[in-house]
C-alpha cells in the first residue's frame, strides 16, 4: 500500500509541476462542415500546427479532432472555428466530451450581408477521467451548402486544452 501511495504522490507532484498543455491551429488542412446536419468535429491533422502537446494527448493521424486527457482532473478547454466567407445563415462552435455536446460551452453567430469570414468560439472547464475521456471542438453552419474552415495568415481555427486541477 505504501508503495502505491508513493507512486500516486509522485505522479501528482509531476503533473502539478509540469501540467498537460495542448495547443494547435489549422495550418494547411481544413475541415468541411456540411450545412444544417448537426455538429462536426474540427480536425487538426497538420503536424506543423501543433504548438505544444506536452503529454501526447493528440494524434494528427488517428482521430485528429480529439484531445485525450492523459491524467484525471479538470481541464480548461477552448477553441475557435474560422469559417470561409459566406453571407447566408449562422455559424457555431461548441465543445464535446466523448462525443456528447457540452451545454453552455459555445456560441452561435449570424453572418452579415457582406459575407465576411465568421468566427465562433467555445470555452469551458471540463473534468476528464484520464485516458478514457476525450474532448473535441465541434462546428456547425447553416448556409445551404458545405463550407470549409478557413486558414489565413492572421486567423485560423484553433484548439487549446490546459490541465487546471487534480
Amino acid at each position: 500500500m505504501a508503495d502505491t501511495l508513493a507512486i500516486l504522490n509522485a505522479v501528482n507532484v509531476a503533473v502539478a509541476l509540469n501540467p498537460p498543455v495542448f495547443d494547435v491551429v489549422q495550418t494547411a488542412t481544413t475541415t468541411s462542415i456540411p450545412s444544417g446536419t448537426g455538429w462536426t468535429p474540427v480536425a487538426f491533422s497538420d503536424g506543423a500546427g501543433v504548438i505544444v502537446d506536452s503529454y501526447s494527448g493528440h494524434s494528427t493521424s488517428v482521430n485528429p479532432s480529439r484531445y485525450v486527457g492523459m491524467f484525471p482532473g479538470y481541464y480548461e478547454v477552448s477553441g475557435v472555428v474560422c469559417f470561409t466567407s459566406n453571407a447566408t445563415g449562422s455559424r457555431g462552435a461548441l465543445l464535446s466530451k466523448n462525443g456528447t455536446l457540452i451545454s453552455g460551452s459555445g456560441q452561435s453567430v449570424s453572418t452579415n450581408a457582406t459575407g465576411s469570414t465568421a468566427v465562433a468560439s467555445a470555452r469551458r472547464l471540463v473534468f476528464l477521467n484520464g485516458t478514457t475521456d476525450y474532448v473535441e471542438l465541434v462546428a456547425r453552419q447553416q448556409s445551404g451548402g458545405s463550407l470549409t474552415t478557413a486558414i489565413f495568415t492572421d486567423i485560423s481555427s484553433a484548439f487549446t486544452v490546459t490541465f487546471k486541477h487534480l
